[in-house]
């Protein structure tokens, strides 16, 4: 670096320079110290001197840092251009990552718009389906691709819904958007769609048949074929929560002893479960799916409850039968209904 006695007509100092492009002085000694933009020459005093040469490169850095690049960006990739071409090419490359990234986000945010409104549908359709009253549950669905959730907000009437009503959170139960708090069971739905990638919906409900057999905490048995239609055995029931599991984290803990119920099962072979002393939840491979698997849910606990009424002693419906029943409508060879 050469050193000038005074300073030579066409050299800056980081004051002059910082005052010209709009920085700060700390601003250049930074970039000098991390390499990214020394001064070309200095004075015997020690003052930095600046060319400028040296401030098409700072123009360079800063119109980078505008369009999104990283300051390791542009010492790998800048520094070392020669040519007004060579920048060119850079900016354009980096023009169409931002056209990607723009891309992406628009389909990102109309995905959220969709689930929003699949999500309303679903948490409607508990209510026309007679599975809720007043505020009594919810519906829930994920975007896997960004770990968002939407769900129904905590208290708000089903007459007074609207799509734009539903919240949407990330894993860790931050509002992402929305101008309500979330069902106060978001983090049960959270803890499921963590632990079980192939569930793309989750409902909770209060309905009357599922929640006797809560609160008597029993499995609703296998008795007929209605139910192996659907659920390939029992719909277990949990075990109690304990009072530390409630007191410390029970929406969370109420999901993690839904997963230890599971166990090592597939999910979506028994898409239900009765947590003791509180009520179902169902799930599937959508919003609305999971809905449905909940009224299903419902409705086979009501017949269980009437079958046990009428005999306390009735046996579970044979296996083989039950396996007929499940796996003509379940699985690779399934054959019930119509193909798409």
């Amino acid at each position: 670096m050469a050193k000038y006695k005074a300073i030579p007509q066409g050299f800056m100092t980081v004051g002059e320079v910082a005052k010209k492009m709009g920085v700060t002085v700390r601003t250049l000694q930074y970039y000098d110290k991390e390499e990214l933009l020394s001064p070309s020459s200095e004075s015997k005093g020690g003052r930095r001197l600046y060319t400028n040469k040296d401030l098409v490169t700072l123009h360079q850095i800063i119109s980078l840092k505008s369009l999104g690049f990283s300051l390791g960006d542009i010492k790998q990739r800048l520094i070392s251009l020669e040519s007004p071409t060579d920048f060119a090419n850079v900016l354009t490359k980096q023009a169409d990552s931002i056209r990607e990234k723009i891309e992406h986000l628009t389909a990102s945010l109309t995905a959220i718009e969709q689930l929003k409104k699949e999500v309303y549908e679903a948490n409607m359709e508990l209510q026309k389906k007679g599975l809720v009253i007043y505020t009594w549950g919810n519906v829930s669905g994920i975007d896997r691709e960004n770990n968002y959730v939407v769900i129904k907000p905590s208290g708000v009437e089903y007459d007074e819904l609207t799509p734009d009503d539903m919240v949407v959170v990330d894993f860790d139960q931050n509002v992402i958007e929305g101008k309500y708090r979330p069902s106060s069971d978001t983090a049960t739905h959270i803890e499921l769609y963590r632990a079980y990638p192939s569930l793309a919906g989750v409902v909770h409900t209060h309905s009357t048949w599922a929640v006797t057999f809560a609160q008597a905490g029993m499995s609703i048995p296998a008795l007929g074929t209605t139910h192996a239609d659907y659920f390939y055995g029992d719909i277990p029931c949990t075990r109690d929560l304990t009072a530390e599991e409630i007191n410390l984290d029970y929406e969370r803990n109420t999901g993690l002893v839904i997963i230890e119920t599971i166990g090592d099962k597939d999910p979506m072979e028994v898409p239900g479960i009765v947590v003791k002393n509180h009520g179902p939840f169902a799930w599937g491979t959508s919003p609305a799916n999971a809905v449905y698997n909940a009224v299903v849910l419902d409705k086979v606990a009501e017949m269980a409850h009437h079958t046990l009424t009428l005999n306390p002693r009735v046996k579970r419906a044979p296996q083989y039968l039950m396996d007929k029943h499940y796996f003509r409508k379940h699985g690779a060879n399934a054959y019930y209904g119509q193909d798409n």
